[in-house]
């Protein structure tokens, strides 16, 4: 499993947005979908002009259930004794699995796209 760097931005904001979440006692499933609803805000926050409100993460959602990249989050959670790490080393793995799933699919769609070209 790819670990992002501890100074990733997203690995901060994810911590930060952890601490005051009782993550050690979430589900792998709710914790996954806490995670990819904090990084979804950071991205969307990321792209608009200007400094990150105060506040930004009180009031983030957790994606839906149905969202691929839960199922990506709740397995890398399945193969680690994840309660176990700091708020940083779980932040660290799970943007990095994310990261490894994103450069897989996106290999993927190529590899597919040259299936469907006839491989030229």
């Amino acid at each position: 499993m790819e670990i992002a760097p501890r100074d990733d931005p997203r690995v901060v904001a994810l911590a930060a947005a952890l601490q005051p979440y009782g993550w050690t006692r979430a589900t792998p499933e709710m914790l996954a979908r806490r995670v990819v609803g904090v990084l979804d805000r950071c991205w969307l926050l990321g792209e608009l002009p200007g400094p990150q409100p105060a506040g930004w993460m009180h009031d983030v959602e957790p994606a839906d259930p149905a969202d691929e990249r839960v199922a990506v989050l709740v397995e890398a959670l399945n193969a680690l004794r994840w309660r176990v790490l700091t708020r940083t080393a779980l932040c660290r793995q799970l943007v990095g699995a994310l990261d490894g799933w994103s450069v897989r699919r996106r290999l993927a769609d190529i590899e597919l796209g040259w299936l469907l070209d006839g491989g030229t």
